[in-house]
């Protein structure tokens, strides 16, 4: 040592320091002296199989279960109060709620009896126990108790699992296809339900979709006439219906969708005719006919319902009837049929 080195000191940091180092050291290299007879480490381990409570160090857990004479090596001591804080140190991670993490908690007992044997899950990456401990930690980010029914479900399927693996009921790599399985099974059954939702939006937004364009079909055609009541509730109740569905089967540039237009077109024309010369007479007989023909071909096709059917193509002809033969008929305003639409209904 040179004049100018100080003197070591023993400071209490550096005692402290020392004495952890030691215990270190006789935990890694030799056995407690005076401890009695050593616990084997498969002895040990079917020893820790039950349900630890909370709050209880595993050394201490498995301290009151030795019998007179007996012991724990300083190398088991070791295992099990390193089992604890790596435990501690996974379960302290933002991914687990304290309630989710409880079952797991309770499991340390059988978890560091996993980690006992020399190729333990501690010192063995591809132990059963390492993989089961990813697919919990999987399962737990973004649980919540507040998250309901399937947040309970998920907490009692853990109790469930986890009580299986402390009675050895199941191994550890048992217990990870279970969780596995049940895993893709609640995947299975959420895309079901997910696929479902969207369908039925799907859905409204299509039936929404047909509604208001063959509403605005319909009031376009009929905008400003004067029609025969049972015509005009005809064609509320029985041909606006028969429109959507016609939407809704083919599409808006579908075939059946464009002879429905041409024919709801041709209705306003024939439903209250423009007086005029007889050119404009011959005009509205030929007219008429095809717009009897045509009705009663799509009517055949769109309206299942046969007395709606019958009651509007007898509306209809009462209507053309009048028409043709000039008689004076009680006549009204079209009344706009609603499209849901507050914009398209406004104008």
């Amino acid at each position: 040592m040179s004049e100018r080195s100080a003197p070591f000191t023993l400071t209490p940091e550096v005692a402290a320091d020392a004495a952890a180092l030691a215990r270190l050291l006789t935990g890694l290299y030799r056995e407690e002296a005076g401890g009695g007879q050593p616990l084997p480490d498969a002895e040990l381990g079917r020893r820790l199989a039950a349900a630890v409570p909370a709050g209880i160090a595993l050394a201490d857990w498995a301290a009151v279960r030795l019998d007179a004479g007996e012991a724990l090596t300083s190398c088991q001591r070791g295992m099990l109060a390193f089992t604890d804080q790596l435990l501690d140190a996974l379960l302290a991670t933002p991914a687990f709620h304290p309630r989710i993490a409880e079952p797991l908690r309770a499991a340390r007992g059988a978890l560091a009896a996993a980690a006992l044997p020399v190729d333990g899950w501690i010192t063995n990456p591809r132990h059963p126990v390492r993989a089961l401990l990813a697919t919990l930690h999987a399962q737990a980010c973004g649980w919540h108790p507040e998250l309901g029914p399937p947040a309970a479900a998920l907490h009692g399927q853990w109790q469930q699992w986890l009580s299986a693996g402390i009675a050895g009921e199941r191994s550890w790599l048992q217990l990870n296809q279970d969780i596995i399985a049940w895993q893709q099974a609640e995947d299975a059954r959420r895309q079901r339900l997910e696929q479902r939702l969207v369908e039925a939006e799907a859905g409204l937004v299509r039936s929404r979709h047909a509604r208001q364009l063959a509403a605005r079909i319909l009031n376009q055609a009929m905008a400003g006439r004067q029609v025969p009541p049972d015509a005009a509730r005809a064609l509320h109740e029985d041909w606006f219906p028969a429109m959507q569905w016609a939407l809704l089967q083919e599409g808006e540039h579908g075939q059946l969708w464009q002879r429905v237009k041409r024919l709801t077109g041709t209705l306003r024309w024939t439903l209250q005719p423009d007086e005029g010369s007889d050119a404009t007479r011959n005009k509205l007989f030929r007219l008429v006919a095809q717009a009897n023909e045509d009705l009663e071909a799509l009517a055949a096709h769109m309206i299942r319902d046969e007395v709606a059917r019958t009651r509007m193509l007898a509306a209809i002809d009462a209507a053309h009837t009048a028409a043709i033969s000039g008689q004076d008929l009680a006549r009204e305003p079209f009344p706009p049929v609603d499209a849901q639409d507050p914009l398209a209904d406004g104008n």
